[in-house]
């Protein structure tokens, strides 16, 4: 990013990308302790923003959320073909880099649909396969999109996909876990003699947009091999994050 003074501009659009994040309805007072701005500007940028439709008020909750005007220009574009546009050079890049499978995966319409792969030049190599896998929770990166939706759709989920309550609060606790350390790894899922490792891809305002995950046989899964590829995966989740305005820790 330029340095350049940061504008009224700048903070409406950081508060829609937090609104974003949040999925819900939000008061002025959470809303402005997360930008970091002072209520009465934070309830002044709202003003305009509603205004124009980007955000709508609910009276009686004195709460805001994103508006019809976003939703309109997100009909406008395919965010699937935007998003594999943007994955696809940096999937390209670390598959060169490690020699093995990667790809990215995004949370859509209720399921986990790749957007970019690229395989190993191995002889023996993972396949992609569906483009849309079965069982995400089962899977490093599925597991990554899961654990970073909002709570109610993790709970739902969950619900959804576990023969039983004991089950599923068992996989809302690995999704906790995952989402503290910020990667999630899976070997030999199923007997697939595949290890797979992933991480989040953050967005600026703090929503999981893709999930990033490198897979490989299990004859190249030592333990060292996946410290190397759980450290190459996260750092370029993070980078990836930091180019759509997250900042890197």
């Amino acid at each position: 990013m330029k340095n350049r003074p940061i504008t009224s501009l700048d903070k409406a659009l950081h508060l829609l990308q937090l609104l974003g994040g949040r999925g819900g309805w939000t008061g002025v007072r959470d809303l402005a302790r997360e930008a970091g701005y002072t209520p009465s500007s934070t309830h002044g940028l709202l003003g305009v923003m509603r205004d124009h439709g980007f955000v709508e008020f609910d009276e009686e909750r004195r709460q805001y959320r994103l508006g019809l005007a976003v939703l309109a220009l997100a009909d406008t574009m395919d965010a699937g073909d935007t998003l594999s546009s943007f994955a696809r050079p940096w999937v390209q890049r670390l598959a060169d880099e490690l020699n093995e499978t990667v790809m990215a995966l995004a949370w859509r319409g209720g399921r986990a649909q790749v957007v970019a792969a690229v395989e190993a030049r191995h002889d023996l190599r993972v396949n992609p396969g569906r483009r849309v896998p079965d069982r995400p929770h089962m899977w490093a990166s599925g597991q990554v999109l899961l654990a970073w939706l909002p709570e109610g759709e993790r709970l739902a989920y969950a619900a959804r996909a576990c023969p039983d309550a004991a089950a599923a609060a068992g996989l809302v606790a690995s999704l906790a876990v995952i989402r503290t350390q910020g990667w999630a790894q899976a070997l030999d899922v199923d007997a697939s003699g595949v290890g797979a490792v992933g991480a989040p891809v953050v967005e600026a305002g703090g929503r999981c947009v893709l999930a990033l995950g490198c897979s490989a046989p299990l004859s190249r899964c030592s333990s060292e091999r996946l410290t190397v590829l759980r450290e190459r995966v996260v750092a370029t989740a993070a980078a990836m994050g930091a180019a759509l305005g997250h900042p890197l820790t």
